[in-house]
């Protein structure tokens, strides 16, 4: 019932970059600001928090106030993303660039700053290839998002049989 919003449920699982208007990447943009000032502000606050809850409360960190303002912000954020790239997309773009980033480092802000550029760099590579093939853009994103991860676990895949191949061979 809101409007600008179409009552096509294919454009909601697979959103439509016309149905954006200028005030919807306004927002975006206001959005992005925002979250970039609460990770600056809030960064270390958030790491405890996402790592051991009691031990940030035993710091006296008010562990309920931000982990509120992490979720609205992550609504907030699928809100004005929903009608650019759709639900899958979405979820594609939340998950897939993390868990690739978390194959190859441990360190959280290493994570978070893999995860931006590995979410860039598939975006702008599904956007290409889409382009390029004439497929969906959406579509085409999330395999490059699930081909990227496929080499990354086999990589690390790989590598662990190596040092267990070493380990065994050094006794």
């Amino acid at each position: 019932m809101t409007p600008g919003y179409s009552s096509d449920m294919m454009s909601f699982l697979f959103g439509n970059i016309l149905m954006v208007t200028r005030q919807s990447v306004i927002l975006l943009a206001v959005l992005v600001a925002v979250l970039l000032l609460t990770l600056a502000a809030l960064y270390r606050p958030i790491v405890f928090i996402a790592f051991d809850r009691d031990y940030a409360r035993s710091q006296g960190l008010p562990v309920r106030v931000i982990s509120q303002l992490m979720i609205m912000l992550t609504a907030m954020t699928i809100v004005l993303s929903i009608r650019a790239v759709g639900i899958v997309l979405l979820i594609a773009l939340l998950a897939f660039p993390a868990v690739i980033a978390g194959s190859l480092t441990k360190s959280y802000g290493r994570i978070t700053l893999l995860a931006v550029a590995i979410a860039s760099l598939s975006n702008l590579a599904g956007l290409y290839l889409s382009y390029k093939w004439d497929f969906p853009a959406g579509a085409t994103t999330i395999f490059v998002l699930a081909a990227e991860l496929l080499v990354v676990k086999l990589l690390t895949l790989r590598g662990v049989k190596r040092r267990l191949r070493a380990k065994r061979e050094s006794r």
